[in-house]
């Protein structure tokens, strides 16, 4: 897409680090938008809010401790997606570069779990409560909130 712009760059050996330090920040604006809806959405307090990396999926975590609802559950996993798929293509519109074209499509693809679970929630009811996995990507749907 970027190369369609009459003011694109293309990938220069100088921008490898740039690229990769982006790439460390994004991870961790990824998963801080997460914990930013666990609170917002989910009105969880900061001391059930853990992060990490699953090491056998080399997969960067936020982890919530208490059951929260299918609503909420749902807006979490989303909020990433929401946030950094419209801020890195706009980025790519006004600074077209095949640099900018590769962290906005980690960035969009960084989401894809995410989706996923949110999808895989869909079938459920929205006052049902759901708890992180502690051992693997995704949720437990647990009973109704009410």
């Amino acid at each position: 897409m970027a190369r369609l712009f009459p003011h694109y760059v293309s990938f220069a050996e100088w921008q490898m680090t740039p690229l990769l330090l982006s790439l460390i920040v994004l991870v961790v604006i990824h998963e801080a938008l997460h914990a930013y809806a666990i609170r917002i959405f989910a009105k969880v307090e900061w001391r059930n809010i853990k992060f990490g990396v699953m090491w056998q999926v080399l997969t960067p975590y936020c982890h919530c401790s208490v059951p929260i609802s299918v609503r909420a559950y749902r807006r979490v996993a989303l909020l990433p997606l929401w946030v950094t798929g419209p801020a890195s293509v706009a980025a790519l519109l006004a600074f077209p570069s095949d640099s900018l074209g590769i962290l906005a499509g980690i960035a969009i693809a960084a989401c894809g779990g995410d989706v996923w679970v949110a999808a895989k929630l869909k079938r459920f009811a929205e006052d049902l409560l759901v708890k992180d996995s502690t051992s693997e990507i995704g949720c437990d749907v647990l009973s109704s909130a009410r």
